[in-house]
Order: C-alpha cells, then sequence, then structure tokens
C-alpha cells in the first residue's frame, strides 16, 4: 500500500470522531429540547464539514482501487509475451 493511501485512510477513520460526536450530540440536543429546537448553525456546519471529508476520503479510497486494478491490467498486457504460429 502506498505512503498516500495509506495516510487517506487514517484521515478517513480519523474524521468519523467528530462527525459522530457531532451527529450525537445534535441528535441528544433535538431529543432533550422537544420539536421547537433550533440547533447551533456552528453544529451544523460540524456535521457537514466532517460529512463532506469523509466522502471526500471515501471517495479517493474508492477511485483508487479501480486506477491500481486499471494499472495492474495495463502492464500485464504490455508484458505478455507475443506468440506468433
Amino acid at each position: 500500500m502506498s505512503t498516500f493511501n495509506k495516510w487517506v485512510r487514517i484521515i478517513h477513520r480519523w474524521l468519523v470522531i467528530p462527525f459522530a460526536t457531532a451527529i450525537t450530540i445534535l441528535i441528544i440536543g433535538t431529543i432533550q429540547a422537544g420539536t421547537d429546537y433550533v440547533s447551533p448553525i456552528w453544529l451544523g456546519a460540524l456535521g457537514i464539514g466532517s460529512i463532506l471529508s469523509l466522502a471526500l476520503t471515501g471517495l479517493v479510497m474508492f477511485a483508487t482501487h479501480y486506477i491500481a486494478k486499471w494499472r495492474r491490467v495495463a502492464r500485464s498486457k504490455r508484458a505478455a509475451p507475443v506468440v506468433q504460429f
């Protein structure tokens, strides 16, 4: 695994912590305050920022898997010997 992929995975895992915390606080605050509760703007921004960061790192991990696969296939096609009869 390359260093880039390793760090993207680490960052992705650590981004879950503020996201889960923000969502948990938002849900608990909403339940305790009742139906007329409006969450603070910064708490919503923290949740949205976290989910966008998670989506970005998730897409990078998703794409790097397929990019590596395409490179392996291209490399094997170039290295394959040509057999002529």
